[in-house]
């Protein structure tokens, strides 16, 4: 397995990070940025960094820990709140 044959996969959630869509619950004609969403294309990118890891493609690896890195710090800030969740944070 190459792992530029599996690239297209994180490209798509490149592109579908932080847009509006449905979720996977939600009614059909409603569009929001939902956490889920963001989640997914975080960890198409993160596994992604993992595999191109495990087969020696250092270069592609950083690419894809730096998207996943990216997306991650975003879920954190926009996704989570401190208020709501106090016994939580530290």
């Amino acid at each position: 397995m190459c792992i530029r044959d599996r690239e297209s996969i994180g490209t798509q959630a490149i592109e579908a990070f932080g847009k509006p869509d449905a979720g996977p619950w939600e009614f059909r004609g409603v569009t929001h940025v939902h956490t889920f969403s963001a989640m997914m294309c975080w960890a198409a990118c993160d596994r992604l960094a993992r595999i191109a890891t495990k087969v020696g493609a250092a270069d592609r690896a950083t690419v894809w820990a730096a998207e996943a890195a990216r997306m991650r710090e975003e879920i954190l800030t926009r996704a989570w709140s401190c208020l709501l969740y106090t016994s939580r944070c530290v």
